[in-house]
């Protein structure tokens, strides 16, 4: 059983409500999200509210947060109000095709880890549906929300699998959205692509390709992971 909260450095994640617990890959993706200075930023699928929270770390600016599951969307409101900046973050208990018809602003960054898996078998824990399975939110959905609340010079981060990421591609670009940069996310040497991590904006250029790597051969963490996530991880 995964504990009930996750300690960081600057922060703790309480985690016992929320279907999906802190896992190694969403700790990569915030880790390794950049943007310029941002002056808003907005989560999708917050989850626990874990990347709001590093990213409040990281950036000084407003973040709204949108969970869909109410068990989760509580757990990611009690996160923020124990944390540093709980004046600067905000849960909205909605989804996302709903946030963006009621709350139509403009984000200079965006970030989502969304559900991904599609007609797969369900699990015995509707929570853990919505968390996990498209279901509720399809990457057509996802898209035109981002679409809608990104603004015009702003970046859109997303985590996804290999198969999954080259499905989301196809449909950006055919509304305007532009891949910029991957990282591929390896867990050990000569493993297969776990997750990519892509980065688009509306701006069309040369798409930038890299490589992370979580764990070397002896399972240590490699220098990259240490570099990146030694911020936030408590013993690191």
């Amino acid at each position: 059983m995964a504990n009930h909260y996750f300690q960081f450095k600057q922060f703790k994640v309480e985690q016992s409500l929320a279907a999906m617990k802190v896992c190694t890959e969403a700790c990569v993706f915030g880790a390794l999200a950049e943007s310029a200075s941002p002056d808003s930023i907005l989560d999708i699928g917050a989850g626990t509210g874990l990347l709001s929270l590093m990213l409040a770390q990281k950036f000084n600016c407003p973040i709204d947060a949108v969970e869909i599951e109410e068990q989760a969307f509580l757990q990611t409101k009690d996160n923020f109000e124990r944390s540093p900046w709980k004046d600067r973050l905000t849960a909205y208990q909605a989804s996302i095709q709903t946030f963006s018809k009621e709350y139509p602003r403009k984000y200079d960054f965006i970030i989502a880890n969304p559900p991904f898996f599609t007609n797969h078998l369900q699990a015995a824990s509707q929570g853990k549906n919505l968390a996990i399975h498209n279901n509720s939110l399809s990457q057509k959905d996802l898209l035109h929300a981002v679409i809608a609340l990104l603004s015009s010079s702003g970046s859109f981060y997303l985590l996804l699998p290999p198969s999954e990421a080259a499905n989301f591609d196809t449909q950006a670009i055919q509304e305007g959205l532009f891949l910029n940069k991957r990282i591929i996310i390896y867990n050990r040497p000569g493993a297969e692509p776990f997750r990519y991590l892509s980065y688009f904006s509306f701006q069309k250029q040369q798409m930038v390709l890299e490589d992370f790597l979580i764990r070397n051969e002896d399972d240590s963490y490699s220098k990259d992971f240490v570099t990146f996530l030694k911020p936030y991880y408590l013993y690191l």
